[in-house]
C-alpha cells in the first residue's frame, strides 16, 4: 500500500486571483481537476468496462482459409480509475504480441489505458528545451494473457475488497466502481484491465486460427 501522502484524498481546484502568476504545475493541477471529476462520474453513476464496441473478430486469411487475422473494432471502454480508453478505428491485432507462445492453445486478449507524448514546440517556441512534447495522448496498449488484471483499491487508507469481506476490512461495490478510492498522485498506468475476448493462436505456426471443436469466446464484461 502506498503512503497516505501519495495518495489523493480530498478534492481541491485551482483559485484564481487577479494578477496571479501561472505555472505549468497549475494548468496540469486545472486538467486533472476535471479529469478526476469524469472519473469519479464514469465509477459513480455507471461501472467500468466496456461501453460499446471493442469487439474481437477474426477476418479468415485470404491467403489461407484455416487461418484468422484478428482484429479490433472501434468502440469506448472505461477502465476502474474512470479512465476513458477510446479506439477510433478498426486495429490489427500485431501477431508479435503472441511471439511468447509457441504452443496451440487459447489466450485471453485484454486492453489497458495508456499515454504518450507527442507535438514538439514549433521553432522559436520551445524556450530552452527544443523538441519538448506539448501534448499527451491518451491511448491504449493490447495485452496477452496479463499476469494480473487489477490492484488493490484503497479506501480510507486502506485495501478494500467487495462483499464478503474480513474483519476490518473497509467494503467495496461488488463490480469494484469505487468513485471514493484514494487515486495515486501519479496513477499507473497499468492497472483494471479489460477482457476483450479469447482467441484460439497456434504458436507453432504462429497464426491464429478459427475456434473450432466448438469452442466459443466468453463475452467481456459489459459497463453500464
Amino acid at each position: 500500500m502506498r503512503a497516505i501522502q501519495d495518495l489523493v484524498t480530498e478534492v481541491d481546484r485551482v483559485r484564481y486571483t487577479e494578477g496571479q502568476f501561472l505555472g505549468a504545475a497549475d494548468f496540469q493541477d486545472e486538467q486533472d481537476y476535471h479529469r478526476r471529476a469524469l472519473g469519479r462520474h464514469e465509477t459513480g453513476g455507471h461501472t467500468w468496462g466496456i461501453v460499446v464496441g471493442l469487439e474481437l473478430v477474426e477476418n479468415p486469411d485470404p491467403a489461407d482459409s484455416q487461418f484468422v487475422d484478428p482484429v479490433l473494432n472501434p468502440g469506448l471502454a472505461v477502465d476502474g480509475y474512470g479512465r476513458q480508453i477510446v479506439s477510433f478505428g478498426t486495429v490489427t491485432i500485431d501477431s508479435a504480441l503472441f511471439d511468447a507462445y509457441t504452443t496451440d492453445g487459447h489466450r485471453t486478449v485484454w486492453i489497458e489505458y495508456d499515454e504518450t507524448t507527442s507535438s514538439p514546440a514549433g521553432a522559436g517556441f520551445a524556450d530552452c528545451r527544443d523538441g519538448e512534447a506539448t501534448r499527451t495522448v491518451e491511448t491504449f496498449k493490447i495485452v496477452i494473457d496479463p499476469p494480473a488484471t487489477i490492484t488493490a483499491v484503497i479506501v480510507d487508507g486502506a485495501p478494500a475488497a467487495p462483499p464478503p469481506t474480513p474483519s476490518g476490512t473497509p467494503e467495496i461495490p461488488a463490480d469494484t466502481s469505487v468513485p471514493y478510492q484514494e487515486l495515486p498522485v501519479e496513477p499507473p498506468l497499468t492497472r483494471w484491465l479489460i477482457r476483450l475476448g479469447t482467441l484460439h493462436w497456434d504458436g507453432t505456426v504462429g497464426s491464429g486460427r478459427p475456434p473450432g471443436g466448438g469452442w466459443t469466446s466468453s463475452a467481456p464484461t459489459l459497463a453500464r
